[in-house]
């Protein structure tokens, strides 16, 4: 699979859907581009382990049960150094002012990963916890970009360690909310031109379906404890929420476009501002994301 697949359309797609967006859409393709021609460069000393394969069968099985696959994937430590360091150099350019900044956030992010004299790390659950509480020495980085800088290296690290097959995958069987491949929690999702709500995992871009009326934390179905809102200009996101658990997430309504947007990940970041108005307003995010800044809160 591409790590990043369809940036340049789906960028020009972004800009022209969500005013505001173009500001920053140059910068972050450049980053974007520049993590996954670095996966590429490093893929070729970097084997796919068996173990991240699965047939339909095995996979059939698991989703029956609600495991999900969890493949087990190792980083090398040169592969993640580099990721790292790739990232902190794009959002330099993008941060001209915090360049010192975000070179100290990539190297606390190696040593958060692994100790000194460890060659990899394996990628699990409390692995992703730890590296997405890091906390930049510079109170100039707020949250939001820590975020972006943690989530877009480990999607990279751990999308360029997956079998390609994995994707491929008829998830019909699965029914939960969470990610049927990593596990992970959506942050956000899309309505398909057919109105199925689907679900896509930020971090290894699996996509699956889920009940429109349910919510993807609680499993709720009460009508009256769920409900969503728009902010103007960015209709085509509306936020979905639930009153009882105070959890929300983003659904991306693409109908009109009949399209079946192929980088989520992209609609994702030209929408932050809805985060920020859903934080305000006391939901927290279905995944384990953190888009706003405290400063924005406040």
């Amino acid at each position: 699979m591409k790590i990043f697949p369809n940036v340049g359309s789906e960028l020009a797609f972004c800009r022209d859907m969500y005013p505001g967006f173009s500001e920053i859409a140059e910068d972050i393709e450049d980053i974007v581009r520049a993590l996954a021609s670095d996966a590429a460069r490093l893929q070729d000393d970097v084997p796919i382990p068996d173990d991240t394969s699965f047939d339909q069968d095995e996979a059939d099985e698991r989703f029956r049960l609600g495991k999900p696959l969890c493949p087990r994937v190792r980083v090398p430590r040169a592969v993640w150094e580099s990721l790292v360091t790739t990232a902190a150099k794009g959002f330099s350019r993008m941060y001209p002012d915090q360049g010192e900044a975000l070179t100290s956030l990539a190297e606390a992010m190696v040593r958060r990963a692994m100790d000194d004299g460890e060659e990899s790390f394996a990628l699990t659950d409390e692995k992703i916890d730890a590296l997405l509480s890091v906390t930049p020495e510079s109170d100039a980085i707020g949250p939001d970009v820590t975020t972006l800088f943690v989530t877009l290296a480990l999607a990279t690290a751990y999308r360029m360690h997956l079998h390609p097959d994995l994707h491929r995958l008829d998830t019909a069987k699965w029914g939960e909310a969470h990610c049927p491949i990593c596990g992970q929690g959506a942050h956000y999702g899309m309505l398909d031109p057919d109105g199925v709500r689907l679900l896509e995992c930020w971090l290894c871009a699996a996509r699956w379906s889920f009940p429109r009326l349910c919510c993807p934390h609680c499993g709720l179905k009460d009508h009256e404890a769920l409900g969503y809102f728009t902010i103007e200009s960015l209709e085509m996101c509306p936020v979905y929420f639930c009153s009882h658990c105070s959890k929300y997430i983003k659904m991306f309504d693409l109908r009109e476009y009949e399209t079946e947007a192929s980088n989520l990940m992209l609609h994702n970041l030209a929408t932050l501002s809805c985060d920020l108005v859903a934080s305000s307003e006391g939901f927290a995010s279905t995944s384990k994301l953190c888009w706003t800044s405290m400063e924005e809160e406040q």
